[in-house]
């Protein structure tokens, strides 16, 4: 049994890997079919084909300059170098390149300190072991605590530890300096041409970082666009309330919980919330490439509104933590408080008008950072959507006053505390959504004069 139990694991983790397990129960699809339909897959093993292909070619039938002919060190290096994201290459490929160079240049330079020292004595062997140490620890040291150039420190303590191997008389000479500048000539053009392969890849397929940040806030917040604005422009309050076209993941939980009457609903809003954090983490890894240095040059469009993104994201994640909060209750409220069905809460007086206007006021904020993070151009943003409504204040009630204390029992109480909870989550749920509009109107982007009240 427990060699079939083996075998049943193994065959799924296969599976899994290599294809797409359907949901319900269904089986696979076709052998392969995760990577087929996955576009950036087949990008990632297209791109790194054509630049460690064309470095193949080159070292091997260009001979002549810092080419000798029938050389892999260009395609060996960028095997070693593979480019994972198209959108953040650039300026991966400049830091590489310069931790390349300086790793061959470097040791030359070491090298020549350490033949100074003699040949063939404990002083130069001492000496020759120091200046690797120091070497290897320092670029070591630099790799752990930098953030900025650690990548650089690691590339320089990798690509220069071979060069600083060896005694005088197979580190120094005019043949050996020749073929160290020929290395650095071909490694550098390998970079060059990875640099390219992975800019037309980026260019054409629109995946820039700040690009590819702006389309992930689409899907977790609000799709913002012509088509979309007019038929937000053209519906009532209650046809917005209905409408679910423009929303995006954190808007989709929301909605489940306020229709979580059947548990079907209840894992909606598990897997709206489960696909927000994983959009939230690409977004957290895009910031760190939207950053002012790794712009070269910039274009016609306005600088990114960085420290304004960096702050979104921070209520963004905290207005996840309420959804699974919300989602926590749902899963565990009714059995805490005796209750089968999930739609209990919706029973005990939480306000639906209070969680439609979170709602309305969740995605007028997702549409105001769509539309600020869409604005690239010089100018104030004209609003053509209108929004903002007038939010009523209702009072929050923590405890339910519907029977006589002494009468209580301990599953009254546990019910109570499940809709206590679930009322501080809107609340606090509606906190973050202003703070989140806050950001959105402080950047002084927006022409108050244009907005349109309801």
């Amino acid at each position: 049994e427990d060699k079939i139990g083996f075998c049943h694991q193994l065959r799924n983790y296969f599976l899994d890997t290599f294809g797409k397990r359907l949901p319900d129960g269904g089986g696979y699809q076709c052998f392969l079919n995760q990577w087929w339909n996955d576009v950036d897959r087949k990008m990632f093993v297209g791109r790194n084909f054509v630049s460690i292909g064309t470095c193949f070619v080159l070292g091997n039938l260009f001979k002549g300059n810092v080419f000798d002919g029938f050389n892999a060190n260009m395609a060996t290096t960028l095997a070693i170098l593979i480019s994972h994201f198209p959108g953040t290459a650039f300026e991966t490929n400049l830091t590489r390149l310069l931790g390349l160079t300086l790793g061959k240049v470097l040791p030359i330079i070491m090298m020549a300190v350490v033949s100074l020292s003699g040949e063939r004595t404990y002083f130069s062997t001492i000496f020759h072991l120091v200046m690797i140490w120091t070497y290897e620890g320092f670029f070591a040291f630099m790799y752990y605590t930098s953030q900025e150039w650690g990548l650089m420190a690691c590339l320089v303590a990798g690509f220069g530890c071979g060069a600083l191997i060896g005694t005088r008389s197979t580190n120094w000479s005019d043949d050996i300096f020749k073929a160290q500048y020929m290395e650095i000539g071909q490694v550098t053009g390998a970079i060059l041409i990875q640099m390219i392969v992975d800019v037309v890849d980026t260019t054409f397929r629109d995946r820039w970082p700040r690009d590819m940040f702006v389309k992930n806030m689409a899907k977790i917040g609000m799709t913002v666009n012509e088509e979309a604005i007019e038929q937000w422009n053209n519906h009532k309050m209650a046809q917005r309330l209905e409408d679910k076209d423009m929303d995006g993941r954190v808007v989709d939980s929301f909605e489940f919980f306020m229709g979580a009457n059947t548990l079907e609903e209840m894992e909606k809003m598990l897997t709206s919330i489960q696909e927000s954090k994983a959009l939230i983490d690409k977004q957290d890894v895009l910031l760190k490439e939207c950053r002012p240095r790794s712009v070269v040059i910039r274009g016609p469009r306005t600088p990114f509104q960085l420290q304004a993104c960096q702050e979104a994201m921070i209520w963004i994640k905290k207005l996840v933590h309420e959804m699974e909060l919300l989602y926590m209750v749902y899963k565990i409220g009714p059995d805490a408080a005796g209750t089968p069905s999930p739609h209990f809460i919706h029973s005990l007086h939480l306000d639906p008008q209070f969680q439609q206007a979170v709602l309305m006021a969740l995605r007028i904020t997702f549409m105001d950072l769509q539309t600020l993070l869409m604005h690239d151009k010089d100018g104030f943003i004209n609003r053509k959507y209108e929004g903002n409504p007038k939010m009523d204040d209702p009072e929050m009630n923590w405890r339910i006053k519907d029977e006589d204390i002494e009468h209580r029992t301990r599953k009254d109480f546990r019910r109570d505390l499940c809709v206590c909870v679930a009322q501080r989550a809107l609340f606090d749920a509606l906190n973050h959504v202003s703070q989140i509009q806050h950001i959105c109107y402080s950047t002084g982007k927006f022409d108050y004069e244009q907005f349109i009240g309801v």
